[in-house]
């Protein structure tokens, strides 16, 4: 990964843990492309219900 990658991701890792008292949940999160340039989603149904596109995730809102 590159350099500004990594700050991007750093940085939404700040934003998450400082919303303390907010719920958290478990599942997947993922960006829409691979240069981290998309939307932030998060998948958290069964893996049974998984596919191959983002047709059945939801946005993620921080």
């Amino acid at each position: 990964m590159n350099h500004e990658i990594l700050e991007k991701l750093k940085l939404k890792r700040k934003e998450i843990a400082e919303r303390e008292g907010k719920k958290l949940f478990g599942g997947i999160v993922a960006n829409t492309d691979r240069d981290y340039r998309g939307r932030w989603i998060y998948f958290d149904k069964s893996s049974k219900e998984l596919r191959n596109d983002f047709s059945n995730w939801k946005d993620l809102i921080l």
